[in-house]
């Protein structure tokens, strides 16, 4: 769309002002994309009849690496960010561009493309089953809860990946027990089962959450509730 020149006035010009600020009317409010042809300090006016305001408006404040830095001087929606709060810490606001730096901490990522940023976590959620049949072939990151008239033997997956996680939970005391695949260990602490051995609940209550640290091989457990038993 194209810019539309407004007529300017004295009230336009700064105290010597060697020219005119630069004002144009647009439809939409300008992105970083919005730099060529337009000059530092150029006034951007965004029309939006239906709005409220009707109007809104920015100043082009740099134009580094032809991206357009413009700074909202008051916005045609109500409610524009001035600070945004996490879970602790001090209110974060935006810098003189008007940027606000998302990054990532421990096992998160950010990524930002066109108008959108991503957060991804590298831990991986659980998907809950109470079970009652027996044996079970369990697939990565799944936790289960036994809860059968008998015990429950747990086949782990063949294969798995460095980070994916296993929960196991006896929830009847009837008991259960995790068998390894060949070649496979579970491991906690100073106790490791043999090679394709098996970790075996022994009462109501006792839970193991378990991660893979080798891919297909080596499982770690790093909480752990009541006696189990390592064979």
């Amino acid at each position: 769309m194209g810019a539309n020149n407004l007529r300017r006035s004295p009230l336009q010009v700064p105290t010597n002002s060697a020219e005119f600020l630069r004002t144009f009317v647009f439809d939409r409010a300008p992105t970083i994309d919005d730099w060529r042809n337009f000059k530092i300090s150029d006034l951007w006016i965004q029309r939006n009849p239906s709005g409220t305001p009707p109007y809104g408006y920015f100043v082009l404040v740099d134009k580094p690496n032809q991206t357009g830095i413009w700074i909202d001087l008051g916005g045609t929606t109500e409610g524009d960010i001035q600070l945004i709060s996490g879970d602790s810490g001090d209110a974060v606001k935006p810098d003189s561009s008007g940027n606000v730096n998302i990054l990532g901490g421990s096992g998160i990522t950010t990524a930002g493309t066109g108008d959108t940023l991503t957060l991804t976590s590298s831990f991986s959620s659980l998907s809950w089953s109470i079970d009652t049949t027996s044996p079970i072939n369990v697939s990565v990151n799944e936790g289960h809860l036994s809860n059968d008239a008998g015990q429950i033997i747990y086949n782990l997956p063949s294969t798995s990946l460095l980070g994916e996680g296993f929960a196991f939970f006896d929830q009847g005391g009837n008991g259960f027990q995790i068998q390894c695949q060949a070649g496979q260990t579970i491991r906690l602490g100073n106790q490791i089962t043999s090679s394709g051995g098996t970790i075996t609940s022994t009462s109501i209550g006792d839970v193991i959450w378990m991660v893979c640290a080798v891919d297909d091989t080596e499982f770690l457990g790093y909480s752990v509730q009541g006696n189990l038993t390592f064979a």
